[in-house]
């Protein structure tokens, strides 16, 4: 299979041993890409998931930009995001 469909993969979730982290931006006309960057627990125990926002070129329709990444609860905590510096 390509690179590109296994990224499209569907993912089964157990939600008694993972949850799911979202990051969903407003509608736009613009390609936009969220790129995860890092997932970290901070010395208070929060989860810090930093990623990066990516625009491209204007659409001729418009997207909700959005990502989910899959985390095991053994990480669990507060969650914070942390958008970095945009690329």
């Amino acid at each position: 299979s390509s690179a590109a469909s296994d990224v499209y993969k569907r993912q089964k979730i157990d939600f008694k041993h993972q949850y799911v982290i979202s990051v969903t931006l407003p509608e736009t006309n613009i390609h936009t890409e969220i790129i995860p960057v890092g997932l970290k627990k901070a010395d208070d125990g929060k989860i810090i998931f930093s990623y990066q926002i990516k625009l491209g070129d204007k659409l001729t329709y418009t997207m909700v930009p959005s990502l989910l990444i899959i985390v095991d609860r053994k990480h669990d905590g507060t969650v914070v995001l942390d958008a970095v510096e945009n690329i």
